[in-house]
C-alpha cells in the first residue's frame, strides 16, 4: 500500500479531505499533518510516496517544506494547494519541482486524480534480483543508463542511486547524501534493488568521486564491519549477532554518556560509554524500569508504549524494545546538551535496523 501525506493547518479541512478520499483507500493510505514541522516528523518515521501541502502555515510553511523535500526527498512527487495562488507563487513552485498546483477550494475528485497521476510517476517499474549491488552499479555505468535505483537492505534501510548517462550523479540514504550515502549503501548486506520511474525533476550532481573508488571504500567498510561483529549466547541459549557500529548514531548524540543493548532478562550484549557506569547494573535497572512502566500501562489499560523515559535535572534516559521480551536499547545523555527529539529518532531507527537480528 502506498502512502500520501497531506499537510494543512486547517483541521476541519484536513478532516474533510480524509473523508472525501476514503473511497480511494484501496489505492492509497492518507497521513495528515498540521504544519511543515509535523510533516517532517512523519517523513522521518514513515514511508511516504507523495505529499500534498498548503503554502501558508505556521511554524514551517509550504515553501520551507518543499525546500526540505528537495534536499532530503528530491524525487518525491509534490502537489501544492493554496487559496493565494499568484503567477509569482507558481514560478517559485516550478523551481522547487512541484508536480501540480491546485487552487482552493479543492475538488475532491480533481485532487484524487492528481494524487493517482503523481503516484503513477513514482511506481516501481522493474525489480532486480540475483546481482550484487557493486556489480549492478558497474553494469549501469558500462551501459551508460539514466535511471533511478532504489536499494533496500535486509535491515529495512532504504536508499537511492541516481545515474545520468552512466555517471553516478547522486545518492541519498537517511540524512546522508552524495559520496557518503553511496558508500554507506555499498557496504550493506543482502540488498534488493528496484528501478523507479524518474519524474522530470532536475537532479543536482553531488557525487564527487569516481564510482570505482566509491565501490572500493564501500567494500572496505563492509570487511571492517564483519571484524566488529560479536556473537553472544544469552542465558536462555539463544545466539545473537550484533555489530558495535550499529549504535554509532547514539554515541554521536550531543551530551552522550552511555548506551547499551541488552536482553529481555537484563543481560548486557553491548555497552559503550562511561567507565563509571556498570553495564550489568545499567541493563538491570533499565529492564526493571520497563517492567514497572508496562505494569502501570497494562493496569490502567493505556495501550502499548514506544519509549520509557526518565528526565532529571542532569540527565535524560530513554529505553525502547527492539523485540519485546528479547532485546532492548537504553541510552543516557546529559540534559543540558542533549535533544530528546533527536534521541528518540535515533533510537527508533536503530531499533528498526536491529530488529531482524533478534527475531
Amino acid at each position: 500500500m502506498v502512502n500520501v501525506l497531506i499537510v494543512d493547518d486547517e483541521e476541519s479541512f484536513l478532516a474533510s479531505l480524509e473523508v472525501g478520499l476514503l473511497e480511494y483507500s484501496a489505492e492509497f493510505s492518507v497521513f495528515t499533518a498540521n504544519n511543515g514541522k509535523d510533516a517532517v516528523k512523519i517523513l522521518e518515521s514513515k514511508t511516504v510516496d507523495l505529499i500534498v501541502t498548503d503554502i501558508r502555515m505556521p511554524q514551517m510553511d509550504g515553501f520551507a517544506l518543499l525546500a526540505y523535500l528537495s534536499k532530503y526527498f528530491p524525487l518525491m512527487p509534490a502537489i501544492v494547494m493554496s487559496a493565494y495562488g499568484t503567477p509569482e507563487t507558481k514560478r517559485k513552485l516550478e523551481k522547487l519541482g512541484t508536480l501540480k498546483f491546485m487552487d482552493k477550494p479543492i475538488d475532491f475528485q480533481e485532487l484524487a486524480e492528481a494524487i493517482l497521476d503523481g503516484l503513477k510517476l513514482g511506481l516501481k517499474a522493474v525489480s532486480v534480483e540475483g546481482f550484487s549491488l557493486a556489480g549492478f552499479l558497474q553494469l549501469i555505468e558500462m551501459e551508460q543508463k539514466t535511471c533511478l535505483l532504489e536499494v533496500h537492505s535486509e535491515k529495512k534501510q532504504k536508499g537511492l542511486f541516481y545515474f545520468n548517462k552512466g555517471k553516478l550523479f547522486d545518492a541519498i540514504c537517511d540524512k546522508n547524501q552524495g559520496d557518503e550515502a553511496a558508500v554507506k549503501m555499498i557496504a550493506w548486506d543482502k540488498v534488493a534493488m528496484t528501478f523507479k520511474n524518474l519524474q522530470g525533476r532536475e537532479i543536482k550532481k553531488r557525487i564527487t568521486t569516481e564510482l570505482m573508488s566509491l565501490l572500493m571504500e564501500g567494500m572496505r567498510r563492509k570487511d571492517e564491519k564483519y571484524e566488529n561483529d560479536t556473537t553472544i549466547t544469552t542465558k536462555r541459549g539463544k545466539k545473537m549477532v550484533i555489530n558495535k557500529d550499529s549504535i554509532q548514531s547514539l554515541i554521536d548524540q550531543p551530551g552522550f554518556i552511555c548506551a547499551a543493548v541488552y536482553t529481555g532478562d537484563s543481560m548486557p550484549l553491548l555497552f559503550e560509554g562511561s567507565d563509571t557506569i556498570d553495564s550489568e547494573k545499567f541493563s538491570g535497572f533499565a529492564i526493571e524500569l520497563y517492567k514497572r512502566a508496562k505494569a502501570f500501562s497494562d493496569g490502567l489499560d493505556l495501550g502499548e508504549g514506544e519509549f520509557v523515559e526518565i528526565q532529571t535535572d542532569k540527565s535524560i534516559f530513554v529505553h525502547t524494545c527492539i523485540v519485546p521480551g528479547v532485546a532492548a536499547i537504553g541510552v543516557l545523555i546529559k540534559k543540558a546538551k542533549g535533544n530528546v527529539g533527536l534521541l528518540r529518532h535515533a533510537i527508533r531507527q536503530i531499533s528498526t535496523e536491529l530488529e531482524p537480528d533478534f527475531k
